[in-house]
């Protein structure tokens, strides 16, 4: 798209860098500079930015004005990137004349936990094209990673030709969703259109980017995971799910279900790991050892449901990488990065990103996310044993040096790249492990209306 034949090119100035000099005829200066020189190659040019930067406190109105004062009005495109949350053209009177486009952002890393929000996405573009009319010129997707909760994206894409949906369109879209998806030799069950109306009036109503994952997260004490949404729709629609396997055999709904049963288990690791703190507040050493052996459990079973389906294994994502490796060097070097990338991220400076692009992964799990927590779970009960605080510090360095560093460094472990196990059978044991405990939950959820109305259907 950005070429001489579509005369559109891209340049992005400061974005996440905070410009040297504040004074406003430098700011102008700068975009009117870059302007004149995409002219001087094509006299047609016409420059897409993304808004990114404006998130940054430098931002003032004023300094925006500046900033896109001197390039012609019709020669600039912005991409408002993480419209749904964070719209940036309410905040800048439309970018101040020029075009842009409203954009769903969604996801940040590649991370594979379920969330969404159908009512930004549904309501956003109408409302960003009655406040600027015309100079709302489209709708895109900007997510920083792909192969996640399809269900938002295809919902995005469809939003250039329609008009927004009220309750009852959504709950027809949902129906039609599930219909196009698991199409096949078999009518789609009534359990499954309900299901997918529960998660679309929930997990993916107005969840647009939760908190990350506890069983993901760095370990420590204290841990909170904010839920933004009625837990018990997610709940029942597996249910739904697992009664409808019994009818339903196809890639996408098998995908579906493995990946709804992991976020299952990963809200009952939440559920448990506040039990744990508990018992740890109490200095309840047999209640932290109980506790610590169901969390260790919870990441097994994890490990064995992501093993049983192909878009959830570590992999295939090593594999991808090392097929650009042309010696051994190369080798090292790719699997050094493949695995570096979804664990910390980085090093130096980077660090502040530990665990950015977190993955709910077979190999993952058993390798790095769980070798993390049995670190955490030793420091714990060391500490009540011998009667003694935790030491952040120690804790951070044996985390480093025996869970984190081993992973990315060592490159003799081979992950496999097929799967284990049959993914409708694994759910189906897994299910009658946990559903009869899902109503023993600890902790609420937060910041939603509960205005759920969903005829079950069997």
């Amino acid at each position: 798209m950005l070429n001489l034949t579509s005369h559109y090119y891209s340049c992005d100035l400061f974005n996440e860098m905070t410009p040297p000099i504040s004074d406003l005829e430098y700011l102008a200066d700068v975009n009117a500079g870059i302007f004149q020189v995409m002219q001087t190659v094509d006299p047609n040019a016409v420059w897409i930015m993304q808004a990114w930067l404006f998130l940054s406190s430098f931002w003032t109105l004023d300094r925006v004005r500046s900033y896109l004062s001197k390039v012609p009005i019709g020669r600039l495109i912005l991409l408002d990137l993480y419209s749904e949350a964070l719209p940036q053209y309410l905040l800048f009177e439309s970018f101040y004349g020029h075009y842009y486009i409203w954009n769903m952002l969604h996801d940040f890393g590649g991370n594979n936990f379920l969330f969404g929000s159908l009512i930004s996405i549904t309501n956003g573009p109408q409302s960003a094209r009655n406040f600027s009319g015309d100079h709302m010129i489209g709708v895109g997707i900007t997510m920083e990673g792909i192969n996640q909760n399809e269900i938002m994206y295809e919902f995005a894409l469809e939003q250039s030709w329609r008009s927004p949906l009220n309750n009852i369109e959504l709950n027809d879209w949902l129906i039609g969703f599930v219909i196009r998806r698991y199409t096949g030799d078999h009518s789609i069950p009534n359990s499954a259109l309900s299901a997918w109306k529960l998660l679309g009036n929930s997990v993916y109503l107005r969840n647009v980017h939760p908190d990350r994952p506890i069983i993901l997260s760095r370990p420590r004490l204290n841990i909170e995971q904010n839920i933004y949404f009625d837990i018990q729709c997610l709940f029942l629609a597996w249910e739904l799910l697992v009664n409808a396997s019994n009818e339903l055999n196809s890639d996408l709904f098998r995908y579906d279900l493995v990946d709804i049963t992991k976020e299952i288990l990963q809200y009952k690791f939440v559920n448990v790991y506040i039990q744990f703190m508990s018992a740890y507040n109490q200095s309840d050493l047999y209640g932290v050892s109980t506790q610590a052996a169901i969390l260790v459990d919870i990441l097994t079973d994890i490990e064995l449901v992501l093993a049983s389906d192909r878009r959830f294994l570590l992999g295939n994502w090593i594999q991808d990488a090392l097929q650009f490796a042309q010696n051994e060097e190369n080798i090292h070097f790719y699997n050094f990065n493949a695995k570096l990338q979804v664990s910390i991220w980085g090093n130096n400076y980077t660090l502040q990103l530990y665990d950015y692009a977190n993955k709910f992964w077979s190999g993952l799990i058993e390798n790095y996310y769980a070798q993390r927590w049995n670190v955490f779970f030793d420091v714990v009960i060391k500490s009540l044993i011998e009667g003694h605080p935790i030491d952040s510090n120690l804790l951070n360095k044996r985390l480093f040096l025996e869970a984190e560093l081993p992973f990315f460094m060592l490159d003799i472990k081979k992950y496999p790249t097929n799967t284990q196990g049959d993914s409708i059978m694994i759910v189906r044991q897994l299910f009658n492990k946990y559903h009869s405990s899902l109503n023993d939950f600890f902790f609420e959820s937060k910041n939603y209306k509960k205005n759920i109305s969903i005829e079950i259907l069997f």
